[in-house]
């Protein structure tokens, strides 16, 4: 009765609270955004690990292979 007699905009505060509201989902979206890029990175930096330990891998084999101790491995 209070806040009839006051004049409240309900129709501003629900507004205001929708703005609120998207203005959180916006923020926790962006921080899972950044969390997803983080986490791609670190997976783009272990392919590379992973490519660069297999490369070193073929060029022992390739070593291995011109020396003839294949059979050693």
């Amino acid at each position: 009765m209070a806040l009839a007699r006051e004049d409240v905009n309900f129709e501003s505060i629900k507004s205001e609270a929708d703005v609120e509201m998207l203005v959180k989902n916006m923020v926790q979206t962006n921080n899972m955004i950044a969390h997803l890029k983080d986490e791609q990175l670190e997976m783009r930096n272990e392919l590379k690990r992973r490519d660069e330990t297999i490369s070193k891998v073929k060029d022992d084999i390739q070593l291995l292979k011109k020396e003839k101790r294949w059979n050693m491995l």
